[in-house]
């Protein structure tokens, strides 16, 4: 049996984040170093810097699906689990609009071949090089595929295919990317395929079933499987969950027009903070300035309570302390699609 099996759910989230999404521990740069990457980090960080995004609407959290850690004993040599599983979830948690996702391929090359386990303070150096608000680490729990039959196939019998897929999922966020956020989703699937076995022949499920490693991984042909909808429906699970952690948030208990604090050069201050539920990237337009075009700040750092430091990302030398400010919102996406 496996190890995991012997840990009660709660054991498996207080041990999440020395067993997933963690695998610089032996060979990462010390943390505050830069990593060295390849061709595909290289093209990212210079598509990143030459791209500006529409500063009057609300900000896009960016996030990283790092490779999971594979636990689910599931047969060599089929699918490459530990991409293949944060590849579906990154491409879901695109598909919902509420944030942008790296690509897959530049992850994995910064963490290609550094083992997965890591310390918490490498996701700070990880997160910093690919300029994220957000890091999603996993585990693979169980994944299996398994033909069930009852009857004898040499004379008749019905069969079964059997489909399990168990993810656990951790959110890092904030300037040390500490875990905000944990999910577990596990789907169980059986497709009994229709009629009987007759004298032994195969049917569509079995060519499934001993044609799994042909198949690409969250492919159409792949997702007609058991597996596959198993997979699909854990992955689901997880993205709706998700997805409302990371959609920007209104802001709470707010009786007042929040205002700029204070000027002091390029550092900009506003009278907003934890108590209102700030959180990095959100923006605000300052009012009361003369033009079309108003001054707007993003969030860079949460201080205190009460207090937020921000950048100004246009019209900063208009900025003046005590001029009204606007909270940019999001356009409320329901994850369900309603």
């Amino acid at each position: 049996m496996k190890s995991w099996c012997f840990l009660s759910r709660l054991s498996v989230f207080s041990c999440l984040a020395l067993l997933v999404g963690c695998t610089w521990r032996s060979q990462a740069p010390a943390p505050g170093s830069q990593i060295v990457g390849g061709a595909a980090f290289h093209a990212y960080v210079s598509s990143r810097s030459q791209s500006a995004s529409e500063l009057d609407s609300v900000y896009v959290p960016w996030v990283a699906v790092l490779p999971f850690h594979d636990d689910s004993g599931f047969r060599q040599g089929v699918f490459e689990l530990p991409n293949d599983i944060p590849r579906m979830l990154g491409g879901a948690l695109e598909e919902g609009q509420i944030c942008r996702v790296v690509p897959a391929e530049v992850v994995e090359e910064l963490v290609a071949g550094r083992g997965h386990s890591w310390a918490e303070t490498h996701l700070s150096v990880l997160g910093d090089s690919l300029q994220v608000d957000h890091i999603i680490s996993g585990v693979v729990l169980d994944y299996n595929f398994k033909r069930l039959h009852l009857g004898d196939p040499l004379i008749g019998g019905y069969k079964s295919w059997e489909g399990i897929a168990e993810v656990a999922v951790a959110l890092h966020s904030g300037g040390g990317f500490d875990r905000l956020n944990t999910s577990t989703a596990r789907h169980e699937s059986r497709n009994r395929g229709v009629g009987l076995d007759l004298l032994g022949k195969p049917r569509e499920g079995d060519l499934h079933f001993v044609r799994l490693e042909e198949m690409e991984h969250g492919g159409p042909e792949f997702l007609e499987t058991a597996l596959g909808e198993a997979t699909r429906l854990t992955i689901q699970q997880i993205t709706t969950e998700l997805l409302p952690v990371l959609q920007p948030r209104q802001l709470v208990g707010l009786d007042r027009v929040p205002t700029v604090l204070s000027v002091s050069g390029d550092d900009l201050f506003i009278d907003i903070g934890i108590e209102q539920g700030v959180q990095p990237g959100y923006r605000f337009a300052v009012e009361g300035v003369p033009g079309d075009a108003s001054p707007i700040v993003e969030v860079e750092d949460v201080i205190s309570a009460n207090v937020s430091r921000v950048v100004a990302l246009r019209g900063g030398e208009l900025i003046r302390a005590g001029q009204a400010l606007r909270h940019i919102e999001a356009n409320r996406v329901d994850p369900q699609g309603r």
